[in-house]
């Protein structure tokens, strides 16, 4: 008679979000705005403790790929720029403050944050887009058991942890995720090995 033994197999993932923007507060979504000093210093600040990561995964946009190349280069890690980390498309909202989009386009403002999954700006990325293409870069890294850090933005971190935690997507924006937070996920797997 042959035996099925178990192992378990624990993956570590910390996601980053990016620090403060500079300009002001809007929905950026793809638009490539830069770090300003401070949001830099946060990241620095939130990447003290390495724990261990074995490589850094990074949106291409350069509030986070500009960091992740410096702390690649700091902690001699190996980069991949994913651009399935980016951030949402808003559409016609890309650049405009919330105050700004009530002007002309208050409607459509509440209907996207009563049901973001129902509703998308014009010309916007639908929010079950945006979590197809993260949970498939989020999967692809799962089956690999390497430490990895994450550094993104609000968007895909809420669809992580809409995943994460079995909560509906049209609650996503209500969870908060502040700037530099870093958030960590233990992945447990197990697989016969005999």
């Amino acid at each position: 008679m042959k035996l099925t033994c178990q192992i378990r197999i624990d993956m570590h993932f910390d996601i980053l979000r990016h620090g403060e923007l500079q300009g002001e507060k809007s929905y950026c979504g793809v638009t490539d705005r830069k770090l300003t000093e401070q949001g830099w210093q946060q990241m620095q600040n939130a990447c003290q403790k390495n724990n261990n990561w074995r490589k850094i995964v990074s949106s291409p946009l350069s509030r986070c790929s500009d960091f992740a190349r410096h702390l690649s280069k700091q902690l001699n890690i190996p980069l991949h720029i994913d651009s399935r980390w980016m951030e949402i498309n808003f559409g016609v909202w890309e650049g405009l403050s919330a105050e700004k989009i009530m002007k002309f386009n208050k409607k459509e403002l509440f209907k996207f944050w009563d049901n973001p999954v129902m509703f998308t700006p014009t010309g916007g990325e639908p929010l079950v887009k945006l979590h197809d293409r993260v949970l498939s870069a989020w999967h692809e890294l799962s089956r690999k058991n390497e430490p990895t850090l994450i550094i993104t933005h609000g968007g895909p971190i809420r669809m992580i942890h809409c995943h994460y935690l079995n909560i509906a997507l049209e609650k996503s924006v209500e969870i908060q995720v502040n700037y530099a937070e870093l958030r960590s996920y233990q992945i447990s797997n197990n697989a016969p090995i005999c």
